[in-house]
C-alpha cells in the first residue's frame, strides 16, 4: 500500500531573496505525478501581496505545476507559499514546499552583471578576429538573471610588439548591440581581449581570452607547356601565377633537384619565370619555393622528360647542273656527274 506523500519544491523566475515588482513565476516539481489539482497561496508583509488558495496551472508533465503571481509595492519583506490539495494517485497529499519564502523588495539592490567570451582561440592574418560575448548575463547566475539589458566594451589587454592596433579597431564597441564584435589583425602573434558588461547600474568583473593569429602560408605554382620534349631546347618554367594571401610580395629561389649526367648547372635567379636549356636526354626536376616577407615558404616541382631527338638529315645546297649533251651550246659547262654533300647533318642529342 503507498502511504508516502509526495514532496514538493519550488523554484522562482526571479531571484528569491530579493524579488522586485513585476510578475513572478512559481513552478511547484513534486517527486511524482498528482492527480489532483493542487493550490498555492502566498502569506506576506502586509497584504497587498497575499494570495488566497488559487489552482495552480498543469504542465505537460503531471509532476510540474505553475503559478504566476505580479508582485506590487507596498509589501516588502518575506513571504510565505503554501502548496495544499496535490495528491498523487494513491491519495496521499503532498507535504510542505521546501524552498517556500521568498523576499518582495521593490527597489532591490542591484546585482552584478556576469561576462564571458567564447571567441575563437586562433585566427589568421586575411580574416577578422571574431569575439563571442552572447554568453554574458545580467545578474548573479544565468537562471536568475535581472533581465537589465547590457552593453559590451572590449578592450585590448596585450597584443603582438609591433601592432598598431588600439581599442577603436574593435567593432562594433560600447553599445547593446556589440555582443558579437571583431577585429582584424595587423601582425601575427598573440592578442589578449578583455570584456567589461554594463546593466546601466554596475560594470562585470572583467574577463579575458587569448587568440593567436598566425600567418597563412603562399600558393606555390609552377606552370609550363609541355611535360614532355624532344631533344634539347629552351624549357620555360612560370611560377608568376603563386599568390600570398595577405597580398605580400613574393620572393622566387630555384632549384634543379635532379638532371640527367653532364647536365648544365641552373643559373641563380629569383625571378617569377625560369628559362633553361637542356643539354642532355633524361629526366629533369625543377622546384621553385615562394617565401613572403614574413619569411613563410613553399615549394611546387616539376619534372620534364627530354626524349633523344631524330636526327636532322642535309645534303646540302640546292644547285642546278647541265648533263654533257651533243646539242649544248658552246661555252656551256655540262658535268657527267653530281657530288651530293651529307656533312650537314646533325644530331640534335650530340
Amino acid at each position: 500500500v503507498d502511504t508516502a506523500a509526495p514532496t514538493v519544491d519550488l523554484t522562482y523566475s526571479r531571484n528569491p531573496s530579493s524579488v522586485p515588482t513585476g510578475e513572478l513565476a512559481i513552478t511547484a516539481t513534486f517527486s511524482e505525478a498528482i492527480t489532483t489539482t493542487p493550490t498555492l497561496a502566498i502569506d506576506g508583509q502586509g497584504s497587498a501581496n497575499d494570495q488566497t488558495a488559487t489552482d495552480m496551472t498543469a504542465t505537460t508533465d503531471s509532476r510540474v505545476w505553475t503559478f504566476t503571481r505580479t508582485i506590487v509595492t507596498g509589501a516588502d519583506g518575506p513571504a510565505t507559499v503554501t502548496i495544499t490539495g496535490g495528491a498523487d494517485a494513491a491519495g496521499n497529499a503532498n507535504q510542505p514546499a521546501s524552498n517556500s519564502t521568498f523576499t518582495v523588495n521593490a527597489t532591490p539592490v542591484n546585482c552584478r552583471p556576469t561576462a564571458a567570451i567564447s571567441s575563437a582561440t586562433a585566427g589568421t592574418m586575411t580574416e577578422p578576429v571574431v569575439l563571442d560575448g552572447r554568453g554574458s548575463y545580467d545578474g548573479p547566475t544565468i537562471t536568475q538573471g535581472e533581465g537589465d539589458l547590457l552593453t559590451y566594451h572590449w578592450s585590448f589587454v596585450a597584443r603582438p610588439l609591433s601592432s598598431a592596433l588600439t581599442d577603436e579597431f574593435i567593432t562594433p564597441n560600447g553599445t547593446t548591440g556589440a555582443s558579437v564584435a571583431q577585429f582584424a589583425p595587423d601582425r601575427e602573434g598573440r592578442y589578449v581581449l578583455q570584456l567589461v558588461v554594463n546593466d546601466s547600474h554596475d560594470d562585470s568583473t572583467p574577463v579575458t581570452a587569448s587568440v593567436v593569429v598566425f600567418n597563412q602560408p603562399p600558393v606555390a605554382s609552377l606552370r609550363t607547356e609541355s611535360l614532355t620534349v624532344a631533344g634539347p631546347q629552351v624549357l620555360v618554367l612560370d611560377a608568376s601565377a603563386s599568390r600570398d594571401p595577405q597580398g605580400l610580395q613574393l620572393a622566387y629561389t630555384w632549384c634543379l633537384e635532379d638532371a640527367p649526367t653532364g647536365a648544365a648547372p641552373l643559373e641563380p635567379t629569383t625571378a617569377a619565370r625560369l628559362f633553361y636549356g637542356t643539354t642532355r636526354v633524361g629526366r629533369y626536376l625543377f622546384a621553385v619555393t615562394v617565401t613572403g616577407t614574413r619569411e613563410v615558404s613553399r615549394t611546387a616541382r616539376r619534372a620534364f622528360d627530354v626524349l633523344e631527338a631524330a636526327p636532322v638529315a642535309s645534303a646540302g645546297v640546292d644547285r642546278q647542273v647541265m648533263l654533257a649533251r651533243v646539242d649544248a651550246p658552246a661555252g656551256l659547262v655540262t658535268t657527267s656527274s653530281i657530288r651530293l654533300d651529307g656533312r650537314l647533318s646533325r644530331d640534335p642529342n650530340g
